[in-house]
This record gives C-alpha cells, structure tokens and sequence, in this order.
C-alpha cells in the first residue's frame, strides 16, 4: 500500500480516517450506552437474587422465632398457680422439661405478675444472663399479653450479645399471673447459627440487625457481630431500614464501602435482615468480558480499516484514472485518452466532466497547432530574416530565411543568426562593438529596453565586412520581439 495513500492531503485518507472516526466514535458511543443497560440490568437481576436469598433466610428466621413461642407457649400453659406462687416448684417445673435445652442456649427464666424474676435455669453451666427483657419490654408482655421478642443487647456480666423471647403464662380464667422466658446467646451455638455459616456469592455477606437497638447481632462476616450501626440522623440509609424499607439499594455502608444491599424487615421481632453485595462482584461479568470485548474491538477496526481503503479506492479509482491521464497529458506530452463511465453516481458525473475538459483541451490544442502553423507559414513569407524571442531574450522561433543564411553571412551577420533554444541577448553582447544604433545604444541594450517596456521600439544600422565588399545591416527590434536582418 502507498504510504502518500495516508497523508493529510490526500483525500482516501481523509475519507478513511473520516470513517474510522465516525466508527470509533459510534462503538464508544455503543459501548457506553451497552455498559450502562448492562450495569442496571446487573444491579436488577442481582437484586431479585438477593431478595430470593433473603427470603429465605427471613422465613427461617421468622420459623425459627415462632416455634421457639409456641414451645414457651405450650410450656407457659402447663405452669399453674401455685408453681408460680412457689420458686422451687417452678424451677423443679422447667427442670422437668430438658429439651429446653435444645431450644434455648441460654437457660429459662420465670417471672411473676409484679415483674420479680422467680427462678433462673441455666442448663449448660455457661452463666445466667443478667437482664434478659429490659423492664419497659417485661411490662410491656404482663400488660398487653402478646408474646414479643426481647431488644438484643450485650449482657453487662457476661459480655456476649443475648435476647429472650416471653410469653404471658396465664390462670385458668385467662388473667395474666406472670411470664416465661427464653434466652438466646449469641456466642453459641443457636438455631440462627446455620443460617449464617456461608457468604453470600465470594464476597458478600448476610446480616441480621436489631432496628431498635441499630445493633447487627448476626452476620456471616464475623468480624462485624455486635457492631453499632449509626444512631438515627447520621446515616439516612440506616433511617430507612430501620424505617422498614423492603427492597435493594445501591449505597455506601457505614464504613465508606460501595455495596448493593438488599433489605426485608422481620416484624415479629422489630429486627431487619439484609445481604450486601461489593458492585465488584456485581459488575464482574463485565469486567470477565472487557478483554475479549477490547480484542474483538481492535480486530473489527482492523478489518473497518481495510474495508474503508479498499472501498474509498474502489470508489475513487475513476478520480485516480483522470489525474494519471492529465499529468501524463502535461508532463509527458501524451494524447490525453477518454475515460470510461463505470457508475452515474457523483464520481461518474466527475469523471464526465473531466471527459468533456479534455474534448475540450483536444479541440484548443488543435486549433493552436493550427494558428502556430498559420503563424509559422506569415514568418516564413516574409524574406526578411525574423527571430522571435521570450521575455528572457531567448530564441524560441525563426524563419527559413534566418535558418538558412547561418553560416552563409558575414562575421558580424553569423555572429548574430543563432539556433533556436539560443540566448540572444549574450549573443548581441558579444557582437556589441559592431552593433552599435544612432543614440550609442548596443543591440543588446536596445533588446533590453524593449523587453521592459522602456522604449516603444529600437532600430540600428552597422556594417558588414566581406572580403569583396563593404554594405550595411539594419536591426529593428519591436514589442512582438521579431529580430529582422536585411
């Protein structure tokens, strides 16, 4: 390929790299518009994935809270008066009955009407727990009757996170005479436990959180079980959580780290699940593909590129064709030649145009070729020997009268009959003593002054030795720059 093909002047090139642009320009523009549907269309599908594996969890959790209420349930009304009245008989009551055990890791507890703490069962020999409901939650149960699930919190003895979930225990009249308890601790192992064992995807992670207490008591990444979250007003996605938002949000956590998070509530026990997802691992099947994207990239504008020069040359091979045949018509003397119409397009229209301009040039240089020969037949009438000169005193035509007395005259007359192609002005120079006009100018001088327009015409006389006779020679030089001898 022909590098002048890509210089700027040339118009393939422009009309290549044009096209090259504007396909450049159309893929980014493509690329741009794919990534941004792709990214939403990620953040959506992703999105629904998290909100499936968050119900899930949601539902176990919420399974898992009411079978622990319905065996207090089951357990509360089997306690009778009396028990209640008597903390050995109540504590030898949940004695009787280990398989609480099994469901609360943190013991039992009993409470009276008036709120007091009758007995305290702790089966694993791990330490009772401090304060299992706050006083506002245990009136809150003895008052309204409604089983409830304590706020999580860190006990203050023990140091681990823990919560209770209570219910009425009632006479056979139905009244409220006390409550029973269930303590869940968080440092061992609890019906929660399994469900958090595993990440989510490679790097995200589920979470439990306590609204009230904005407090995540749960979470696959270990690292954060009992982290305060924000209080409310600092961070107004925490707010709207708490607030009970159920959907995805794309957002920042309170560690300053990007994340798409999912979020359903659990309202039985004023807790908010969620599951968090780095846009990473979101947007890492556009990243996997970029690669292979860039290199097929590279590859079609590779091929666009071909396709572009060998199009552009396809379609101005007829442009090409008509300036071989004008520069050869100009540098090379030769017949300039009609070019074929391949297509009626703009180019077919270009290319007849250039056929007409050189029907044209054709008919001009006959026409010349017939007034030179016109002219040169004028010259060669007249017996006067006649030179005609270029603005640079250069000899560029005669007469057969002044071809055919070189060589033949005198001295003086030969030195000044010179071929065509001849200087003449250093001719008349060298012959300046023996042509000399009226007024003292040389014929060198006066040729000169024609040329520059200073004098309308000059005409001198001189003469001309041979060895039988003396005679003279005149020389007018005028603007048509016709040199006579006679």
């Amino acid at each position: 390929m022909n590098i002048s093909r890509f210089q700027p002047q040339s118009l393939k090139a422009r009309l290549t790299l044009l096209m090259l642009l504007m396909v450049v320009v159309g893929f980014l523009s493509l690329a741009s518009f794919v990534k941004s549907m792709m990214r939403d269309e990620l953040l959506r599908f992703t999105g629904e994935q998290q909100r499936l594996a968050l119900a899930v969890l949601v539902s176990h959790v919420e399974l898992g809270l009411k079978e622990r209420v319905t065996t207090l349930t089951t357990v509360a009304g089997r306690i009778t008066p009396g028990e209640l009245a008597d903390p050995m008989a109540g504590q030898a009551f949940l004695l009787e009955r280990p398989f609480l055990a099994n469901v609360f890791n943190g013991g039992v507890v009993l409470w009276n009407r008036d709120g007091q703490r009758l007995t305290d069962l702790e089966f694993k020999g791990l330490g009772a727990v401090t304060l299992p409901l706050a006083a506002q939650e245990l009136s809150r149960l003895l008052n309204g009757g409604q089983p409830l699930v304590g706020r999580v919190h860190r006990d203050a003895q023990l140091q681990v996170g823990v919560f209770a979930i209570a219910v009425p225990v009632r006479n056979p009249q139905g009244e409220i005479i006390g409550a029973l308890g269930g303590i869940i601790r968080l440092d061992q192992p609890n019906f929660l436990t399994p469900l958090l064992d595993d990440p989510y995807g490679k790097t995200g992670h589920f979470f439990l959180i306590d609204a009230e207490a904005s407090l995540i008591f749960a979470s696959s990444d270990h690292a954060r079980v009992l982290e305060l979250l924000p209080p409310p007003g600092q961070h107004p996605m925490i707010d709207k959580f708490v607030a009970g938002f159920d959907g995805t949000e794309l957002t920042v956590n309170p560690q300053g780290v990007e994340v798409l998070v999912s979020v359903k509530p659990i309202p039985v026990a004023r807790w908010y699940a969620s599951v968090t997802l780095p846009p990473q691992e979101v947007f890492s099947l556009i990243t996997a593909l970029q690669p292979r994207i860039r290199g097929a990239y590279v590859v079609f504008l590779c091929l666009v590129a071909l396709g572009a020069g060998w199009m552009v040359r396809r379609q101005l091979a007829p442009m090409t064709d008509a300036v071989q045949t004008l520069r050869g018509f100009v540098h090379h003397n030769k017949p300039p030649q009609a070019l074929p119409v391949a297509r009626l397009d703009e180019v077919g229209e270009l290319v007849s145009g250039f056929n007409q301009l050189l029907a044209t040039l054709a008919q001009q240089q006959r026409v010349l070729q017939h007034s030179e020969t016109f002219k040169l037949a004028i010259l060669n009438s007249v017996t006067a020997k006649l030179a005609v000169l270029n603005a640079q005193g250069v000899i560029v035509t005669v007469n057969e009268a002044w071809q055919q007395s070189h060589g033949t005259s005198g001295a003086t007359e030969a030195a000044l009959v010179a071929a065509v192609g001849t200087d003449y002005l250093a001719v008349c120079d060298e012959a300046s003593d023996h042509t000399v006009s009226d007024d003292g100018r040389s014929a060198a001088d006066g040729i000169r002054a024609v040329l520059a327009g200073l004098v309308p015409r000059v005409y001198l006389e001189y003469p001309q030795h041979t060895p039988t006779q003396t005679h003279w020679c005149s020389m007018s030089v005028t603007p048509l720059l016709i040199s006579t001898q006679t």
